[in-house]
């Protein structure tokens, strides 16, 4: 499982006496006023059960129908470097940092399009991917060009 190793979620509020069903319910309800607050704003939802957003992602920045937008992505997620183009940003909040195509390739070497096959080379332990024991972005990076 590429998610074993993943620190639990903290919850910035104690929900020590909810049972499960409650807990349940209560993510639910947040679920729903997120969206209720998302409809108020110039943002697109996009929801499909039992899907993984990142794959929702993925899949929405590729579509014929949003080409000519401009789509940022904001998540701390690495993987999502490999979807920056000329239409597509990833803010990471976090780090405090845009990437686009071209920082991407300024700052470490690897066009985006490599970026899934220079990640699997390397390995990402947040992924639980092991990668090739001495192999770096840098390594990488001049092996790409």
């Amino acid at each position: 499982n590429y998610k074993a190793g993943r620190k639990p979620l903290r919850l910035n509020r104690a929900y020590a006496n909810l049972t499960p069903e409650e807990c349940s319910e209560n993510k639910k309800w947040q679920q729903m006023r997120t969206m209720e607050y998302f409809n108020q704003m110039p943002i697109i939802q996009t929801y499909v059960p039992n899907i993984e957003a990142d794959d929702v992602i993925a899949y929405v920045t590729s579509m014929s129908y949003y080409e000519g937008w401009q789509k940022i992505i904001i998540s701390n997620d690495k993987d999502f470097m490999q979807l920056c183009n000329n239409e597509t940003v990833l803010m990471r909040p976090v780090k405090k940092e845009v990437m686009t195509r071209k920082t991407i390739v300024e700052d470490i070497g690897i066009h985006p399009t490599n970026m899934a096959l220079a990640r699997a080379i390397v390995g990402d332990s947040s992924d639980n991917l092991p990668g090739i024991h001495g192999a770096g972005l840098a390594t990488v990076a001049k092996r790409f060009k």
